[in-house]
């Protein structure tokens, strides 16, 4: 049974006031959540989900000026599933409920407007829960024929139907009354065409509003969740499908043709003419690209603040040319001859016209079509734009940005003129060439003109449809140039998640080593509620491994670095995370220490940040128990007897033995063996499948040439392993037990 979710607390009467309210308290940097009034804090919360008005969205921005286009932004887009709550998002899913209300309202009112052949329409409140809500055949259905349905309506009304119960006993929502009403409020207040009155949804044609309406009617996608089950993925994404300037990334499309209704279909964006890969840094946004063009012939350039359209595009250029010595004899110029009466040659620099990147993508697209028999498709040629948000686009691609409306076939739909130097390059280029699809691609544009020929000419640019123009855009780069809303809709957005690559990385602190993902969720958790941004937030790939391997040097100079330059110096380093063992700030400085006058990390602070985030050292690593010891993050050998393995407590005890297991036994015993033998038991750290600490012996260690037990009271300690054992299981004692322990291993 459809359960649904909506609000009633959006302050209809002055919705459009709240909503500038509430985008205006955005955009001036405070959080909703300080909002001190309650009611004013609940209604916040509630306009900022549903007309997305979050820090960094399109929608908070045009809502200062605009607020009636946000709201129609909100009727054109909004649908079951979203992500109101965890339990509605999996609910409505688990229903397979695919349903755009106010889409399938209005369309059903026009439906009930051709059936009375009128110029009016109407829809009870009740007719609107009854036909669109409650009837599974409509809600899991966006394709259904509207003009049944509309037909049913009218033959229902004349023998006056009982809905009432058919609507109680077929959908689970709270307050749906009151709730209808709100949700058909919200269309009132964005369009002249609806009225709502006394329970009656009407409709009035309206000829100013025909494209609104018609672009509701014919937008048909749908967002769905790629992992339901991870639910702050599924609010990005949705961020990200109800923006006003993005094209939905992870959306399906429920197809009109009779013969394939109830087909959902996946735009994955893999074969999109004109897409941006944007995300988090280090998600892997190029190494998509990638995989997706092996094979493939693909030019490659980046952006940056310096870029411009000669650099993009083309531009003249100092090159060395051979060219006759030239003399003047009387008043005619004439070369000059050497005694065998060849003409002399010298070097001179000249200038010539240079194709970049674009130029040098568009001509290889174009020759492609010229090797191919008519008929047949030609190879695909790819331009790939790293760091797109970097340059200033509109003074990047000037008039080429006419250029990148594709029609239906993935021609450039308004080809632009070419200019004088432009034109002598690609007639240069294309010279002799042929293509003998041409009559289909002439027949795509009005006018009878042979546009291929003027393409051929230089006379006229005109993207083919084997061209793509694929990009990155890191999405926390601070860009000096926004792209704007017009630049933004003709291309597709494919959102790169943050994700586990499954390559097992580890950070490797004094010996220790540390799972890299386990980390990244972590931060990212802590990123997300200082910054409440998915921007600043770490891919798998912000860091490098080697052979499986981050070091501690660049764990902290790349890092740490970008977490307290570029995140976290905002929010003042708030919280537990960021203290030293005596309560002070963690800063910087501290990761690194000055010894001999040399700098060297710090690993003793790294591991406090890693314990911090409740990071415990990987027992997999652990288990090597050669003569050579561990490798370290400067590539020596760490032995498995350090020079100092000294342990200090709170109370100013300070143990250090000549023995290092003797240290490590009355570390534990100062702890308290009871405590420890709770959390040895979890077998974080283990010798053949036994804890480090228990309460009777095991034969595995009893028959172990290599181990053996040592009694405290009533528990047995396992004797034998190497001292970074004993160092990871203190450490991780410190962590479990805030025991706010000094720690030196060296």
């Amino acid at each position: 049974m459809p359960r649904y979710l909506f609000s009633n607390d959006q302050r209809i009467s002055v919705l459009a006031d709240r909503i500038q309210w509430v985008a205006d308290y955005v955009l001036s940097g405070k959080k909703l959540k300080d909002i001190p009034d309650k009611s004013d804090n609940n209604n916040a919360a509630t306009l900022e989900f549903y007309y997305n008005l979050y820090p960094n969205t399109e929608n908070t921005q045009v809502a200062i000026t605009s607020p009636k286009e946000v709201i129609r932004n909100f009727v054109l887009k909004f649908q079951y599933p979203n992500p109101r709550t965890q339990e509605s998002l999996c609910d409505t899913m688990s229903e397979k409920v695919y349903l755009a209300p106010y889409r399938m309202t209005i369309s059903l009112l026009l439906a009930l407007e051709k059936v009375n052949n009128t110029g009016s329409s109407y829809l009870t409140l009740e007719e609107v829960l009854y036909y669109i809500f409650a009837d599974s055949r409509v809600c899991k259905n966006p394709s259904v024929n509207c003009m049944k349905i509309a037909e049913l309506i009218c033959k229902n009304r004349k023998e006056n139907k009982n809905l009432s119960d058919f609507i109680k006993s077929n959908i689970i929502w709270k307050q749906y009354d009151r709730q209808i009403r709100e949700m058909m409020m919200v269309l009132c207040k964005c369009s002249e065409s609806f009225h709502l009155s006394k329970g009656v949804l009407e409709y009035s044609h309206v000829p100013e509003e025909d494209d609104f309406i018609d672009k509701i009617v014919k937008y048909n996608f749908f967002w769905v969740p790629s992992n339901k089950e991870k639910f702050d993925l599924s609010i990005k994404e949705y961020i990200s499908y109800m923006n006003m300037a993005d094209t939905p990334y992870n959306v399906v499309s429920f197809s009109n043709d009779e013969e394939e209704k109830n087909e959902i279909v996946n735009y994955t964006g893999e074969k999109s003419l004109q897409q941006i890969f944007y995300g988090a840094p280090g998600t892997g946004k190029s190494h998509a690209i990638n995989e997706l063009t092996a094979g493939k012939d693909v030019i490659r350039t980046t952006f940056h603040p310096d870029t411009d359209y000669s650099t993009f595009v083309g531009a003249y250029k100092p090159t060395t040319k051979p060219v006759p010595v030239i003399t003047v004899i009387g008043t005619e110029a004439v070369p000059v001859r050497d005694k065998n009466g060849k003409e002399m040659m010298e070097d001179k620099i000249v200038y010539e016209y240079v194709s970049q990147a674009f130029l040098q993508a568009y001509v290889a697209a174009w020759r492609k079509y010229c090797d191919v028999q008519e008929g047949e498709e030609p190879m695909d040629e790819f331009l790939v734009i790293e760091e797109i948000n970097r340059g200033n686009c509109a003074q990047i691609f000037g008039d080429l940005f006419q250029l990148l409306d594709r029609g239906d076939e993935g021609f450039s739909e308004y080809p632009i003129k070419a200019d004088s130097d432009m034109k002598k390059l690609l007639e240069k280029e294309f010279e002799g060439l042929e293509i003998k699809n041409k009559e289909g691609i002439n027949a795509l544009f009005n006018g009878g003109k042979d546009i291929v020929a003027e393409v051929l000419a230089g006379d006229v640019l005109l993207l083919p449809n084997n061209l793509y123009i694929w990009a990155t855009m890191n999405t926390s780069d601070q860009s000096l140039f926004p792209i704007d809303s017009a630049f933004k809709r003709r291309w597709d957005w494919n959102y790169v998640p943050i994700s586990d690559a499954g390559k097992k990385w580890m950070i490797e602190v004094n010996g220790a080593q540390y799972d890299w993902w386990k980390f990244l969720e972590a931060i990212n958790d802590k990123v997300y509620h200082a910054t409440y941004s998915e921007d600043k937030k770490l891919g798998y790939f912000f860091c490098k491994a080697k052979d499986g391997v981050i070091s501690a040097d660049k764990f902290v100079s790349k890092v740490i670095f970008y977490l307290w330059n570029d995140v976290f110096k905002d929010s003042e380093f708030e919280g537990d995370t960021f203290k030293d063992e005596d309560g002070e700030k963690l800063s910087f400085d501290k990761f690194y220490s000055v010894e001999n006058n040399q700098v060297k990390v710090n690993g003793t602070k790294i591991v406090k940040f890693l314990s911090n985030l409740n990071l415990s050292p990987d027992s997999e690593a652990d288990e090597d128990n050669s003569e050579e010891g561990v490798e370290t993050e400067s590539g020596k050998k760490l032995p498995k007897t350090p020079k100092v393995f000294t342990v200090e407590f709170p109370d100013g005890t300070v143990i250090n033995e000549k023995n290092r297991f003797e240290t490590y036994l009355k570390v534990l015993s100062k702890i308290g063996i009871e405590q420890v033998e709770k959390i040895a038991e979890e077998m974080k750290y283990q010798r053949r499948n036994t804890p480090l600490v228990t309460k009777s012996q095991h034969e595995e260690i009893l028959n172990d040439a290599v181990y053996s037990y040592v009694q405290e009271g009533d528990y047995y300690i396992v004797k034998g392993i190497d001292a970074i054992t004993m160092y990871n299981m203190v450490m991780l004692l410190d962590n479990r037990l805030d025991l706010q322990l000094k720690v030196c291993y060296e």
